[in-house]
């Protein structure tokens, strides 16, 4: 199956017509729902569409809603449409995006290395918690242990950045692999 993102107008319906009215149409990632309503396919995503948050969000709750997902973005290079698939290579063409919807197990590699690349990025995270909440309790000690001193300030502006670490590692709890 075959999903457009994309806000209406002459745009979005110039990359239908290119589809030949294969494709369903949606004018936000917020739109389109629970993944788990629709059958598994390439989601071609607009850049006026959706912020690259919001993007790489919706990247990753395809991903975990099964391997028959792909989530592409859709650009204009030299004037000619391409569609950039996330986190899985290289530019593709509108009509290899539309190879992956009809025959999406034929694309066993990509869809492999998609999850590969979720799984690292979930060790990472892993890895990267354990020492930041040694160095945050290890700074928490010194600040306690020095109430009134000069080294107080530089020691707050250490906790800070590393509350500003552990913010960013929760933010991106989404990335993990189906799963985990």
């Amino acid at each position: 199956m075959l999903y457009v993102v994309s806000p209406p107008g002459p745009s979005r319906d110039s990359l239908l017509a290119a589809l030949g009215g294969e494709a369903v149409a949606f004018d936000s990632v917020d739109s389109i729902g629970a993944l788990g309503d629709l059958s598994p396919g390439v989601v071609l995503v607009d850049s006026a569409a959706a912020s690259a948050g919001e993007l790489l969000t919706f990247a990753s709750l395809a991903a975990a809603s099964g391997p028959g997902w792909c989530v592409a973005l859709i650009g204009n290079g030299a004037g000619e449409p391409s569609v950039q698939t996330i986190s899985l290579g290289p530019t593709n063409s509108l009509e290899q995006a539309g190879a992956f919807a009809r025959n999406p197990s034929g694309h066993r590699e990509q869809l492999l290395e998609l999850r590969r690349v979720l799984g690292d990025a979930g060790q990472l995270r892993h890895d990267l918690n354990n020492p930041l909440t040694v160095a945050l309790a290890q700074t928490q000690v010194l600040l306690m242990d020095h109430p009134e001193d000069q080294v107080r300030e530089p020691l707050e502006m250490i906790q800070a950045q590393l509350y500003r670490m552990r913010d960013i590692i929760v933010a991106a709890h989404h990335l993990r692999t189906p799963n985990e």
